[in-house]
């Protein structure tokens, strides 16, 4: 069998979690690691064929047929997907879902293509192919949408992420708080409001907000001398991630906060109602970057394949047939 080469990267949650899911994976070996922090990780991995971000001149001659994308939705992926699409095949898990398609750009009104069509010009040219939005929201939710829509007459779908009481941890939004001046740690938990999800199940099809749906709980811990004031509105007025939500900031300390560290979990809850009834698509994640890691890396092999056939440009979950996930015809027919 020859292997699928992977060049991971960024070496935060989701990377460090491909990594160790990598070798359930027995058509794919790795290229390489791409990160800020070249020689500490080289020695975390005992590894020499770890590169630094800002020299691709060396890392785009390390023969990968996929480049993982781990970094954060904000700041790392509208650029840096772009950017290792003109040299490798690309999947990300980007989920700004406003920002997937064409959008208006906050603050300066100007028109912008989005994250998809933008990683699809590029492939196109390069003759490369990506996927982004791979991951449990979007990716297998945005599926299930696709499929409910598609199966349930006069459907209407809703999604909700946090069913218990702790809530689940959000590794985007917590990647946006940590972009914030004075911030120095932090963790965003994400709660669905149950009496949304009652009146879903009750039928009716109600029109229900972001806000109706979800609140969002915030624990920072920020640096001697921070403007607290300042950082709270910085938080609960940020668009798409805090601004159309219930807000909570909490100020902890460093230890509180690593108490929790451990705690990895999330889960979520897909509601599709109609004429005929409704159907519904849960996750129970322990760990949401292992959950995540675990869609990367059948999506590169989808990836490969698609660029091997021909396939070029840049698409989503729903594009892609789910048998060219598995690692083989006998898996598929099996699954039948």
């Amino acid at each position: 069998m020859e292997k699928i080469r992977v060049l991971v990267v960024g070496l935060g949650k989701i990377g460090r979690n491909v990594l160790q899911m990598l070798p359930e994976y027995p058509d794919m070996e790795l290229a390489g690691i791409v990160t800020r922090r070249q020689l500490e990780v080289a020695k975390e991995f005992n590894t020499t064929a770890v590169y630094k971000l800002d020299v691709p001149e060396i890392y785009r001659g390390c023969g990968a047929d996929v480049a993982i994308m781990c970094g954060g939705s904000k700041n790392d992926l509208p650029k840096q997907t772009p950017f290792f699409a003109t040299h490798f095949n690309v999947v990300d898990s980007f989920d700004t879902h406003g920002h997937i398609g064409p959008y208006i750009e906050e603050g300066t009104g100007q028109p912008m293509l989005g994250h998809l069509r933008t990683v699809d010009i590029i492939c196109r040219e390069t003759k490369h192919t990506g996927h982004i939005g791979i991951g449990w929201d979007p990716g297998s939710f945005s599926l299930m949408r696709a499929f409910f829509n598609a199966c349930l007459a006069d459907c209407k779908v809703y999604a909700f992420y946090g069913l218990t009481e702790k809530g689940g941890l959000s590794l985007g939004h917590t990647n946006a708080l940590l972009g914030i001046p004075g911030i120095v740690d932090a963790r965003q938990y994400t709660h669905a409001k149950p009496e949304a999800i009652e009146l879903v199940r009750q039928g009716g099809q109600p029109d229900l907000s972001d806000r109706d749906k979800h609140r969002r709980e915030c624990k920072i811990v920020i640096a001697d001398g921070a403007d607290e004031k300042a950082i709270t509105e910085a938080i609960v007025n940020m668009p798409l991630y805090y601004e159309p939500y219930d807000t909570t900031v909490k100020v902890v300390s460093q230890a509180e906060l690593d108490s929790e560290k451990a705690d990895l979990s999330h889960d979520g809850l897909v509601i599709a109602t109609g004429t005929a009834g409704y159907m519904e698509f849960k996750n129970v994640w322990v760990s949401n970057p292992m959950a995540t890691a675990g869609f990367l890396l059948a999506y590169a092999r989808a990836t490969h394949r698609a660029n091997l056939a021909g396939h070029y440009g840049c698409f989503t979950a729903p594009d892609t047939p789910v048998a060219d996930l598995l690692l083989d015809c006998e898996t598929k027919v099996s699954l039948i």
